[in-house]
């Protein structure tokens, strides 16, 4: 199982059967994970990945505030 291999869950045996319970934090795996993709495709840069989705028509207005809000938070920071 991969996700037995990438320690994202444990397996214990009851019985015949095996229980599976999660060992990374949802919020853990899907910085992980995001990292991940963006090492492996954009080099570690998040503007690549946005003008990937937004060449594809993949952003909805509403993705579009969000990501403005963001952007005006960090300059703000």
């Amino acid at each position: 199982n991969r996700l037995l291999t990438k320690g994202a869950i444990s397996a214990s045996r009851d019985g015949r059967r095996y229980l599976y319970s999660p060992v990374l934090q949802r919020q853990a795996w899907v910085a992980e994970q995001s990292s991940g993709l963006l090492d492996k495709l954009f080099d570690g840069r998040v503007a690549p990945l946005v003008a990937h989705f937004s060449q594809r028509g993949a952003l909805s207005a509403q993705d579009i505030a969000e990501l403005k809000a963001l952007i005006e938070g960090l300059d703000h920071d």
